[in-house]
This record gives C-alpha cells, sequence and structure tokens, in this order.
C-alpha cells in the first residue's frame, strides 16, 4: 500500500511540476533489507529525502549513500 501511495504522489508531483520530500523510510521498498524505490517507479521526480536512520552503530550508516546513489537528492540535517 505504501509503496502505491507514494508512486501515486510521485506522478502527482511530477504534474505539478513540484518537488517531493520526505524521510527515508518513506521511499523503502518494503522488502526485509529495504532498499530505495527505484527513481523510474517515481516517474522520476524531483526527489529530496531526510535520511534520520544514519547512525553507524545501529546499522544505518550507509543509508544516505544507498538513496544518492539511487538518484535522489539527499538532505542531511
Amino acid at each position: 500500500m505504501k509503496n502505491y501511495f507514494v508512486t501515486r504522489v510521485a506522478k502527482l508531483a511530477v504534474e505539478k511540476n513540484l518537488p517531493l520530500a520526505g524521510w527515508d523510510d518513506g521511499f523503502t521498498d518494503g522488502q526485509k533489507d529495504p532498499q530505495p524505490i527505484p527513481m523510474g517507479n517515481l516517474s522520476n521526480a524531483d526527489l529530496y529525502v531526510n535520511p534520520w536512520n544514519n547512525i553507524w552503530e545501529w546499522g544505518g550508516g550507509g543509508n544516505a549513500y544507498k538513496y544518492a546513489n539511487a538518484g535522489y537528492k539527499v538532505v542531511m540535517s
């Protein structure tokens, strides 16, 4: 359901020429080892992701790299 929702919102954002932003877990594929939803599935929207789980000791240190390598614009805060 989440993938459908994110895909639909991304399509609407492209139609309205708006950027789309959200937390990293909102753009994951929902699998056991979560990966970013491919940009092609999101209508190649102008996407910004804020990886909140980026603590190396908790196993999330590479999340920002996953999204950057998948074509997302990463916002670190």
